[in-house]
């Protein structure tokens, strides 16, 4: 059985020691198989203790994970719930147009994942973009008229999602989408 362990020997971790955030490298990792299942504990070296013995779930992959409410199996599990929730599916129905009321710029999107997106956003300009429309001719015909930027809407990984303000997790964490450049 080959055991995948989400951090390696010599990696750099981070992880709470009393109420501070601190920063340390894998020591050594133990991979127990009792009935229940897998677990695996890092030993940290921090500082000049290398004793510090934490399980998977105590140990994160950067500052910003370590701060973060919602833990990686939180949100991985809530990810692979997203498919059997009830909520709106855009994925391959057209093309949405979003409109700034101030300078007219246009902003085509289309859905890269399962999930809802915002009704109006800031523009560059100052004003705000609304979706105007949802265009139910296929991304290609947009590309065969010169529209060549088509912007998706994604659900960010673990590790942008860690580094969202506190906002926008939530608006994720409700199912929401991001624009992929955004990230």
């Amino acid at each position: 059985m080959v055991i995948q362990t989400r951090f390696d020997r010599d990696q750099k971790v981070w992880f709470h020691r009393g109420s501070q955030v601190c920063d340390g490298i894998v020591f050594s990792i133990n991979v127990e198989v009792p009935y229940e299942g897998v677990k695996v504990k890092y030993t940290i070296q921090y500082n000049e203790d290398s004793g510090i013995v934490l399980e998977e779930d105590k140990v994160f992959g950067s500052e910003e994970e370590a701060n973060c409410k919602v833990s990686f199996e939180e949100y991985k599990g809530f990810c692979e719930s997203i498919e059997n929730r009830s909520m709106y599916d855009g994925r391959g129905k057209g093309v949405d147009v979003y409109e700034c009321n101030k300078c007219g710029k246009k902003m085509f999107t289309e859905y890269a994942d399962k999930g809802v997106t915002p009704f109006c956003m800031p523009c560059d300009c100052g004003g705000t973009m609304t979706h105007n429309e949802t265009s139910y001719c296929k991304v290609e015909c947009y590309q065969r008229h010169g529209f060549k930027i088509i912007r998706e809407w994604v659900r960010p990984t673990y590790d942008q999602f860690v580094k969202l303000s506190l906002g926008q997790q939530e608006h994720v964490m409700n199912g929401g989408l991001l624009l992929e450049g955004e990230l």
